[in-house]
């Protein structure tokens, strides 16, 4: 059975608002918002992202993610934020370079170890947390 710490998850938060407060984001004018300011499209972005993951797979979701050039803002973002989440968290925990590298090298038979989905999972979930802390425009 596969379960995400609480207490993991509220851990990372911190973490999670300090990767998204880096983040420069223009308005439709092309001025820079405010560092607490974020576009709203990203919450469905980010909330969306952990139900893909379990309704598609985390390799098909970061990929669908990463090539989002369809969408109203960059969806790469996300996966981007995952991955450094989990490396601020543990510097040591990949070599890979990128989200859809650990997916890729954490996967036996096209099937994620369930250790890395549940990595995967409380990062988004923290992430997803943290972006509620701003204000959305």
């Amino acid at each position: 059975m596969m379960t995400i710490n609480k207490y993991r998850v509220n851990s990372l938060i911190p973490i999670a608002t300090k990767i998204i407060l880096e983040e420069k984001f223009k308005d439709s004018k092309g001025q820079f918002l405010k560092e607490t300011s974020k576009p709203k499209t990203y919450k469905g972005y980010i909330s969306s992202f952990n139900a893909n993951c379990i309704i598609m797979t985390p390799l098909a979701t970061t990929i669908m993610y990463n090539s989002s050039k369809g969408s109203n803002e960059d969806k790469s973002i996300v996966i981007k934020w995952i991955y450094q989440i989990l490396k601020k968290e543990n510097e040591s925990f990949t070599n890979e370079n990128d989200l859809i590298g650990y997916i890729e090298a954490n996967s036996v038979n096209g099937k994620l170890k369930t250790d890395a989905l549940v990595n995967i999972l409380t990062a988004g979930s923290a992430l997803k947390l943290a972006f509620r802390k701003f204000k959305l425009i």
